[in-house]
């Protein structure tokens, strides 16, 4: 299994680390999942039944590989990660989006989406330059909220304007000012 490396941008694929963001990525987005790989450690968990029995199910192969998983796992305590392909979802016309202006912490980004979610807003559109949600750090920091989720990239806010010209919008700014895009 010495076919990954350490994550970078320009893969096709990326990491969940952890029992609940592989779950979650195994039950909402299981066709993007390739691979899950775990330690001999993982025995010790109740989620392993479950994560293998959602593999068997949907045809992923389930492996263990220690010497993959040390070598990738941001800590010791990592017993397990999901292999994914990169999604790539498009906003519903008809639903309220949150629009995120430059996000640049992968954790801060990961944690606004769990919070997103857990609002019930489902569409969130990222304006460019920001931080890669595809990123290992910034889908942990989500707990897997990342595949329940729509996602879509603009190069400027003015493009995702051009796209949904009839969605409310309300800027939150923490310095009160108004950008010209709003007057």
């Amino acid at each position: 299994m010495g076919m990954y490396k350490k994550y970078a941008p320009q893969d096709t694929h990326s990491y969940a680390f952890g029992f609940f963001p592989s779950l979650e990525a195994l039950t909402h987005a299981p066709h993007a999942c390739r691979a899950v790989l775990y330690e001999a450690r993982a025995h010790k968990s109740d989620a392993l039944p479950k994560i293998h029995a959602l593999c068997e199910a949907h045809g992923i192969p389930f492996i263990q590989d220690d010497k993959t998983l040390s070598k990738l796992a941001p800590s010791e305590n990592t017993f397990i990660m999901t292999v994914f392909d990169k999604l790539s979802t498009p906003l519903a016309p008809d639903k309220n989006h949150l629009v995120l202006v430059s996000p640049s912490d992968m954790g801060n980004l990961g944690t606004i989406f769990r919070t997103a979610l857990g609002f019930g807003v489902g569409h969130i559109a990222l304006i460019q330059p920001c931080a890669d949600y595809h990123d290992p750090r910034a889908v942990r920091a989500s707990m897997g909220a990342v595949f329940s989720l729509n996602i879509a990239k603009y190069s400027t806010f003015e493009a995702y304007r051009a796209q949904f010209p009839h969605h409310n919008a309300y800027p939150l700014m923490t310095d009160g000012a108004c950008a010209d895009f709003w007057q």
